[in-house]
């Protein structure tokens, strides 16, 4: 064999295991989000449904920690009411 023709071989092999190498890279990923997928999709719906949810107090808070109610009165209609402003305590 001539040199030109086995340097043309080597380039060739080292292009098929470049691409062999990307595509198993690619096959794991794809595995590793389809088991992640599968993992989250695992969670089964609950049993019983209650009716009642029972406390002695209900506070409303928005992201940052802000108190903006808390419950349990009759207001109306409505055995749950919640004040509408800011609290501050």
């Amino acid at each position: 064999m001539g040199g030109a023709t086995m340097e043309t071989l080597l380039r060739r092999l080292d292009r098929l295991e470049r691409e062999n190498r990307r595509l198993k890279r690619a096959g794991i990923l794809v595995l590793a989000v389809i088991a992640a997928v599968a993992l989250m999709g695992v969670h089964e719906p609950p049993t019983e449904i209650h009716d009642v949810v029972e406390a002695k107090r209900f506070v409303v808070r928005d992201k940052s920690g802000n108190h903006w109610g808390w419950g349990l009165m009759v207001y109306r209609a409505s055995p749950f009411g919640v004040r509408t402003q800011k609290l501050t305590s």
